[in-house]
């Protein structure tokens, strides 16, 4: 028997093109050489997730084909407008997001699972598929993906494109689980890439963001399906750093979760396992008490809180007193007591339910990663880094929520990748991520644009703990701003320009993009600047 099964799964439409050509928006019909899509569309509103980057943009191309989506790139770059794949909407800077006078373009009905290779252990996938999706069909064959961020809700092209990643010194970024990818651009048109095929321009392309093209379809590397058996323990700070290399090396996946002004970290470890999955009648149910009991004293007249999960608790909590320091504090320590009153050990689940954790609700957040040396030999950043930052807020006071969580992975070839490294190194490299947060539990305009500019100074907080370079820190892909001063921008793009291959990654970009269609603002303030002196 074949090892490789073909599969195409029905195609999620509502409201894409075929919508709208029974609504007689669109007409297609061949020309010469190309399809054309002819007549016009609608100008749409488009908005992130956190609802903190909106835009209006001329209207929204959704293709059901390759086909389509070549004709569509052919007429924005014959037209000299430009155009933005857009995915989900879920990255905190708006990446995705066309400009005001452009157009997007969303892969959302291009989500079949064409193929997969068991005797690989790959998997072939249309760019607009769910992360989510993708993992259902996996399981049903015995794969699942290596790593996972903490939501599964991604296109695998928005998802691979910005190098997300997950948790685990041994594990690179996802953008290293891509083999093989299609691309549809201005200057090549349709082209297959991999490690074999063009490897140049397939090492700057799987990790692109969005740059060269609209990403049609992907190849990803697999692993067996399996089982992680999660730990969850509360540790002071003294007793993270005791263990802390050793608790690197032997778990499978470590995240840490800081809780400013409390002495409390959050630990949670995970190892693969073949112990059945744990019975759901036998996980006790999350003891909420320490937040219950915090809002029932700060309101009046507390409304019912049976259904309300952790997350929303704590954002009805800050909800009242979001930039009160000493609010904020109350609030970190009853998450504190939370966690102390819901340790756990010994929880088996499918690997891809442990990964995923849930998020909380709209947030502002800023994601960093720098160098740790290796696992043999580590320099000692992570920890001295989270000392310095947790320090510097609690000495001024900022109204810091909890958590400040933090994450590892090894490196990737990915020369765009912010944990970029040599081939013969990626492995051995280890990494830290650290994310600081800000919820906007609010629907207030006022309130949320206060909490953005708050936002703004946790940041300035962040950058100087890294004043001198020491860390020299780098910013997640989906989580940097470009809409910033001249002055901050100028001394962003010299980071960047000293960090990153601009000059090759312009290179690459002019031969697939020569007319600089695909993209947007913030590609072209961050990265496309002009050349510095």
């Amino acid at each position: 028997a074949s090892s490789v099964i073909v599969i195409m799964l029905r195609k999620l439409v509502g409201g894409g093109v075929g919508a709208g050509l029974a609504a007689g928006l669109y007409k297609l019909t061949v020309s010469d050489d190309e399809l054309e899509i002819i007549g016009e569309i609608r100008p749409e509103a488009l908005e992130n997730w956190s609802g903190t980057h909106k835009v209006h943009v001329q209207g929204v191309y959704r293709p059901e084909s390759v086909e389509q989506v070549e004709a569509i790139v052919k007429k924005i770059d014959r037209e000299r407008s430009k155009i933005r794949c857009i995915g989900s909407g879920l990255s905190p800077n708006g990446i995705g997001l066309a400009d005001e006078d452009g157009y997007g373009i969303s892969v959302e009905n291009m989500n079949a699972i064409t193929k997969v290779d068991l005797g690989k252990k790959q998997v072939t996938v249309e760019a607009g598929a769910l992360v989510g999706q993708v993992l259902d069909e996996l399981k049903e064959h015995g794969l699942t993906l290596e790593n996972l961020a903490s939501i599964n809700q991604q296109q695998m092209g928005g998802f691979t494109q910005v190098g997300a990643h997950g948790t685990g010194a041994r594990i690179p970024p996802v953008d290293q689980q891509v083999v093989a990818m299609e691309i549809v651009s201005p200057g090549l048109g349709r082209i297959e890439l991999s490690a074999d095929s063009n490897p140049n321009w397939f090492r700057f392309a799987k990790c692109g963001l969005g740059a060269f093209g609209v990403v049609t379809k992907l190849t990803l590397q697999c692993v067996d399906a399996h089982r992680l058996k999660e730990n969850t323990v509360v540790m002071t700070r003294r007793e993270v750093r005791k263990n802390h290399i050793e608790r690197l090396r032997e778990n499978r996946h470590v995240r840490y979760m800081w809780i400013p002004y409390a002495d409390a970290v959050v630990v949670v470890t995970s190892n693969p396992t073949d112990d059945e999955l744990t019975d759901e009648s036998k996980i006790p149910k999350p003891n909420t008490k320490p937040l219950t009991d915090l809002l029932a004293m700060l309101d009046e007249s507390p409304q019912n809180t049976d259904n309300l999960s952790f997350a929303d608790l704590r954002d009805r909590l800050l909800s009242t007193n979001t930039l009160i320091t000493t609010h904020v504090q109350f609030v970190n320590k009853a998450e504190s007591g939370f966690w102390k009153k819901n340790q756990t050990s010994g929880i088996v689940d499918d690997s891809f339910n442990v990964l995923a954790f849930e998020c909380g609700g709209q947030q502002l957040v800023l994601e960093s990663a720098f160098d740790c040396g290796t696992l043999d030999k580590p320099n000692g950043n992570d920890l001295t880094f989270m000392e310095n930052l947790l320090g510097v807020i609690e000495v001024v006071g900022f109204p810091a929520p909890a958590p400040i969580e933090q994450r590892w992975s090894c490196g990737s070839i990915s020369p765009m990748s912010p944990v970029a490294c040599q081939d013969k190194e990626m492995k051995n490299k280890l990494f830290s991520w650290v994310g600081i947060i800000m919820y906007l539990p609010t629907k207030d305009p006022e309130k949320k644009n206060s909490i953005m500019e708050k936002f703004e100074e946790y940041k300035e907080l962040l950058e100087m703990v890294d004043e001198s370079g020491e860390y020299n820190i780098q910013t997640h892909w989906a989580k940097l701003e470009a809409s910033q001063s001249e002055q901050e921008l100028s001394k962003l793009q010299k980071k960047l320009a000293k960090r990153y291959p601009l000059e090759e990654f312009r290179k690459q970009k002019s031969i697939f993009d020569p007319n600089n269609c695909i993209g947007n603002e913030w590609l072209d303030r961050l990265l496309l600047f002009e050349e510095l002196p």
